[in-house]
Parts: C-alpha cells; sequence; structure tokens
C-alpha cells in the first residue's frame, strides 16, 4: 500500500482561540485519514506582531506586561482544551517565557539586530507548537514536537532564509521520516531555523 505524506500548514487565524484548536483537530481528523501528517503551526493570530513590537521597544521600556499578557493567552488556551497535560504545557511555556524574557534582555544591552529580532519573533511559533502538540496528545493523537531548528538549515539570512536543500533533506530523513513510520505525526514549528553556523 502506497504512504501518502502530508504537510498541514496552520495560519495564525486557524489558532486563535479554543474554538479554533478544535477546528484544527477536526481537520487531521478528517483529512488526515491513514497519511502520515507534518503539522506546521503559525504564531496565535496577533503574537508575531506583539513579540516584533516589544523587541523594537525593549530598548527604551520594560516589557514584562506585554510578554505575561502573551503568556497569559496561550494559558488561557490550555485551560480550555487541555486537562492531564495542562500542567507539563505551563511548565513548557515558563521555561520558554524565560528564554525570551533573557532575549528581550540582550535588546537593552546590544541593541536590536537581525539575528535577535528573528530569535524573539520564531518565539510565537515555539509557543503554538508545543500546544498543539499537547493538544493532539490530549485528544489520542499521538504527536511529536520536533524544533524547526534541528531540522531546516538555512543560509546567513535571519530574517529571508532560503534553505539548504541538502542539509535541510538529511535532518529530514533523520529526525522526521523514523517518527512518521512509527505512526507518530509530527509537529514542526513555521518560521524557525538555523544557519550553517548552527545559530538559530
Amino acid at each position: 500500500m502506497r504512504i501518502c505524506r502530508v504537510v498541514m500548514k496552520f495560519g495564525g487565524s486557524c489558532l486563535k482561540n479554543a474554538g479554533a484548536f478544535k477546528e484544527v483537530l477536526r481537520a487531521i481528523r478528517e483529512y488526515g485519514g491513514e497519511s502520515q501528517l507534518v503539522l506546521v503551526p503559525s504564531a496565535l493570530s496577533g503574537v508575531t506582531d506583539q513579540l516584533i513590537s516589544m523587541a523594537k521597544l525593549a530598548t527604551k521600556k520594560e516589557f514584562n506586561d506585554e510578554l505575561e499578557l502573551i503568556i497569559k493567552r496561550h494559558v488561557e488556551i490550555a485551560n480550555d482544551v487541555l486537562k492531564q497535560r495542562k500542567n507539563s504545557f505551563i511548565e513548557k511555556i515558563e521555561v520558554m517565557r524565560e528564554e525570551l524574557a533573557k532575549a528581550l534582555g540582550r535588546v537593552r544591552i546590544e541593541g536590536l539586530n537581525d539575528s535577535l529580532l528573528a530569535f524573539i519573533e520564531g518565539f510565537g511559533e515555539r509557543f503554538s507548537g508545543v500546544l498543539l502538540e499537547s493538544f493532539l496528545n490530549e485528544n489520542g493523537i499521538r504527536a511529536k514536537l520536533v524544533e524547526a531548528e534541528d531540522v531546516i538549515v538555512t543560509f546567513n539570512s535571519y530574517l529571508n532564509g532560503l534553505p539548504l536543500l541538502e542539509e535541510t533533506a538529511a535532518n529530514v530523513k533523520e529526525k522526521i521520516i523514523p517518527l512518521l513510520e512509527e505512526g507518530m505525526h509530527v509537529v514542526v514549528p513555521g518560521f524557525i531555523c538555523k544557519n550553517a553556523d548552527g545559530k538559530i
């Protein structure tokens, strides 16, 4: 039997609230079938713009209130769609929150460059990727998060990177294909990658 592998990309409006996550679940169940799925979530609607604004303002002002609003939004969705996996999700997002706060702190010291901006901007996809993985497993769909920077390698352009196809294909074969063959759906957050030097 021929195996069908499908990439499903979910934009921010598909992940804006608990109801939208339930529609994503319906789509995966309806269109996934026997297919091996790679699921690529964007940041929740509006989060990328918030992160960019925070990064640009971080040289001039504190960012704690804005950061907490982003975290609160993800936790509120988790409260609506997660039960058994809620605490685990909150632990993961708190670790990422600290990492994001440190990156914003670096902006205050070093100023904002393309590398830092891209790193900060990618947290939206990282947050939604962890939430989507938790949500799918909560609902009986075997899913595994694979960090995009462990797969996608690009030229040294932080905001407009083009993939190095040979290196990226090798990573897909090593890190994604085995999971698909085990019957897992693979969640790979959008936007994020690393350059040939290993820098995100």
